[in-house]
């Protein structure tokens, strides 16, 4: 796209809305921020990348790896990259694997939903994938319980390819102005028959069974060989698509910590003091204000240690302590393996390697 044709568009976008800076609904859109890690192994939906889900129903044989890639169009760092690590052997009717983004309601009021001024959109991104062929873009109004199919062509596997795809807004319900899910964004990957009908195919579709028209490729997923790769996802008011909307690390990383933080090996993160002998009441904040209160992981029971008020360290013996969890802090109600001293002050600090703490606050 040249400056000239970019401009216009954007221009255009203005007119109708939107445009401008922050113009990308989309969180994460660059893949540049991951902190997860590569997961192996995914059987059945699972959450990936900040912001992107693989979702699965009713698969059998398929196992897949997704990880952050840097095999990218250029102008990007990184990618999605879906791998299949162990083949469906045949796709029957009722399957369908996509990846998808579930955008939070009260940002997409500006979309007039409901309204006879409804919005217009436009969904850009690269695309890779080994298998070529027709795909599907399903995008779901969440409260409206509507769909709508849209179609697009990978036309040479292993080949990055921009798409652009506009679609109307919904006239009839509006998206609430909560903290819920407004609008999902799927790629289709496996779409089994049963989810493909004529009748979705870029209009609002009440019969929430189909996600894309018909004739959708129908291999990819048969093959340990398939992969597919993703980024520079765009999804912005108005009909243009125009050039993806870079942003800085630190920006993007922050919008996914609304939904998603992480603490890695050895990293203070909390502090209290000895309730008893054997008992730590520690408060851990979260990063920033999260979507709402978050659900506590941790890698397993020896997850932290505690520092004592000298240089000695305890041993955490508790894989779930977290209680009183809030939406900016939760609190670790720690079961320690040797006696400390009540009232005595400690920090909490993860272990070391392989040691973590998710708090997941996903839609």
């Amino acid at each position: 796209m040249t400056k000239a044709a970019d401009l216009a568009n954007l221009i255009g976008n203005i007119n109708a809305g939107g445009g401008g800076v922050n113009r990308n609904l989309i969180i994460n859109g660059a893949m540049n921020v991951n902190q997860r890690g590569s997961i192996t192994g995914i059987s059945s939906s699972t959450n990936t990348l900040d912001r992107y889900r693989l979702n699965t129903t009713n698969l059998d044989e398929f196992r897949a790896t997704v990880s952050q890639d840097s095999d990218t169009p250029s102008g990007f760092s990184n990618s999605m990259k879906v791998d299949v690590t162990t083949a469906e052997s045949a796709i029957a009717t009722d399957e369908r694997c996509s990846i998808e983004q579930r955008i939070e309601a009260q940002n997409l009021q500006h979309l007039l939903y409901g309204s006879s001024d409804a919005k217009t959109c436009t969904l850009s991104f690269f695309v890779k994938s080994s298998v070529a062929g027709k795909y599907g873009i399903n995008i779901r109004h969440h409260d409206a319980s509507v769909n709508k199919g849209l179609d697009y062509t990978i036309n040479s596997a292993d080949t990055w390819e921009r798409k652009e795809i506009s679609f109307t807004g919904y006239t009839s319900t509006a998206i609430n102005d909560d903290t819920g899910i407004g609008l999902w964004i799927r790629w289709m990957l496996i779409v089994g028959t049963d989810y493909q009908n004529t009748g979705v195919e870029n209009a609002w579709n009440g019969n929430t069974t189909y996600y894309t028209t018909t004739g959708m490729q129908s291999t990819w997923g048969t093959n340990t060989s398939h992969n597919f790769y993703l980024t520079g996802v765009q999804l912005e008011i108005g009909q243009n698509p125009t050039e993806f909307e870079h942003e800085s690390f630190e920006r993007t990383l922050s919008k996914c910590q609304r939904y998603f933080q992480s603490w890695g090996q050895v990293q203070a993160v909390g502090a209290g003091t000895w309730y008893s002998a054997s008992q730590v009441i520690a408060f851990m904040p979260f990063h920033k204000i999260m979507r709402d209160a978050p659900t506590m992981t941790t890698s397993g029971d020896n997850f932290a240690k505690v520092y004592t008020g000298s240089s000695n360290t305890k041993q955490v013996n508790d894989s779930s302590p977290f209680d009183l969890t809030k939406s900016t802090v939760t609190r670790m109600n720690l079961s320690v393996s040797s006696n400390g001293t009540a009232g005595h002050g400690a920090m909490v600090q993860t272990e070391g390697s392989g040691s973590y703490i998710f708090a997941d606050a996903e839609l």
